[in-house]
């Protein structure tokens, strides 16, 4: 999560009523209703390129199988790729292309969909603002299609485009010039994957594309998510406030709270702390997008860690079944972190262990705040090592042959099915063994490996 910029006060007069109705495909609204319930993964790919950076945490396959027993059914991969761009060649450093294969990897090995972020982070040359957009959205949109070039290949309805995060330093005319930049360089190598664009566009139908899904993100109100910290010229210093709004448990507001903006959000939380009015912005946010007949998707909501505990899981709960009422998919920020303020779905302050779920004082966890499946099936680590008989396949995607990495058992059946669910092959396998796949045709293959009597199903991308 950046510095949030921006007030969703303004999304009404920038959702302007287009002259003209871009039908969006019926197979982009498949691929927007499979999205689900998400996980953003800040921290890992944003940081890369410095890991002694306090933001910077360690994902492996761990975090990803951990990710799909729990129920989320998307990653929201948060990727710098900006830090890694040489503006003078155009040239992407293969380093973080590997670090993002890898990535894409964990989430088809543990069925998840991944929503590639173009998340820049460094605030460097190719940020867009109002005096650089035109050129900018040039070089962005040739990293865009090398990127694209990529993974051209990979299954649509497992992984989504996500151009470009938060931007904030263009008007909504800007923005949407330099979007459709972008999305033409893009289908020049790939007309098949979706592409989530940022949902201030002044008009989307000016995008002409119609396999497009709008996003934004939810943190209202403000007082309560960003207590306890710096976004922006304002520094919420005022904690321990509650969610919905309590007369008796309210605090006094802190007097480093300077400034007409933080004195007015104390003295209207009254108002906008309740159930009541995140319900009519999400309601409000809706309706204009059926308005519209296009897809948004809520790509992030979340608080800090400075709220009393029922607070926070009341707060999420409030919004995350408001998005679910109105059949508007969403991603949970963050998975994991080791900023001792912003959230995660474990209890932990100031550090990135994945030890305990969070939970309040009446032992009411988060994966129930959320509505996963796994509400209160799981309370460690060590209780998800138990029930989690994952199957990780290696090399994945594979030119030749894959592997399995079986911890528990020497010998399995393995079924290799085409995506029309043909069975191409079945056998017994032995640890070690290499799979050939090498006369196979390129492209997606769903594999069942049974255990025991026990069945798990992975993919597999043939390249």
């Amino acid at each position: 999560m950046k510095i949030l910029f921006f007030f969703l006060i303004i999304i009404f007069t920038v959702f302007r009523t287009p002259n003209y109705y871009t039908q969006i495909d019926s197979v982009t609204w498949k691929r927007f209703e499979m999205l689900g319930k998400g996980i953003n993964s800040q921290g890992w790919l944003t940081h890369i390129f410095n890991t002694n950076t306090s933001g910077y945490i360690e994902y492996t396959e761990a975090d990803f199988q951990q990710m799909s027993q729990y129920g989320f059914n998307h990653v929201r991969l948060k990727v710098d790729y900006a830090h890694w761009l040489d503006t003078t060649t155009n040239i992407t450093d293969s380093t973080i292309l590997l670090y993002t294969d890898t990535a894409i990897s964990y989430c088809l090995n543990n069925n998840l969909i991944t929503v590639l972020d173009y998340y820049n982070w460094s605030w460097d040359e190719v940020m867009l603002n109002s005096n650089n957009y035109i050129q900018t959205s040039q070089i962005l949109g040739e990293q865009w299609k090398n990127i694209a070039e990529r993974y051209k290949d990979y299954p649509s309805d497992s992984l989504l485009y996500e151009i470009y995060n938060e931007p904030g330093g263009v008007n909504h005319t800007e923005m949407r010039i330099a979007f459709k930049t972008i999305i033409d360089s893009i289908r020049t190598v790939d007309t098949v994957h979706t592409i989530i664009v940022w949902g201030q566009v002044d008009d989307y139908t000016l995008l002409e594309d119609e396999n497009i899904i709008l996003t934004l993100h939810f943190y209202e109100p403000h007082f309560f998510a960003n207590q306890g910290k710096t976004f922006g010229n304002n520094i919420f210093n005022t904690t321990g406030v509650p969610f919905p709004y309590d007369s008796l448990t309210m605090p006094t507001q802190s007097p480093l709270d300077t400034g007409a903006y933080l004195l007015n959000l104390y003295n209207n939380y009254p108002n906008k702390g309740t159930v009541a009015y995140v319900e009519n912005w999400i309601q409000g946010l809706k309706s204009h997008a059926d308005s519209l007949n296009v897809p948004l998707y809520m790509g992030e909501f979340g608080c800090t860690n400075r709220s009393p505990e029922e607070g926070m899981m009341n707060y999420i709960r409030t919004i995350r079944e408001a998005f679910e009422t109105h059949n508007m998919p969403w991603a949970i920020f963050n998975w994991k972190n080791k900023n001792d303020s912003f959230f995660s779905i474990f209890n932990c302050d100031g550090c990135f262990d994945t030890d305990s779920l969070f939970t309040d004082s009446t032992n009411y966890t988060i994966l129930c705040a959320l509505g996963l499946d796994s509400c209160n099936n799981f309370t460690s680590q060590n209780d998800w090592k138990l029930t989690a008989n994952q199957i990780i396949l290696f090399p994945n995607p594979a030119a030749d042959y894959f592997s399995l990495d079986l911890n528990y058992s020497n010998i399995v059946e393995v079924r290799l099915y085409d995506i029309s669910g043909k069975l191409m092959f079945m056998h017994d396998y032995h640890k070690g063994q290499k799979i050939d796949v090498s006369q196979l045709q390129n492209g997606l293959y769903y594999i069942k490996t049974i255990v025991n009597k026990n069945h798990f199903s992975s993919k597999l991308i043939k390249y």
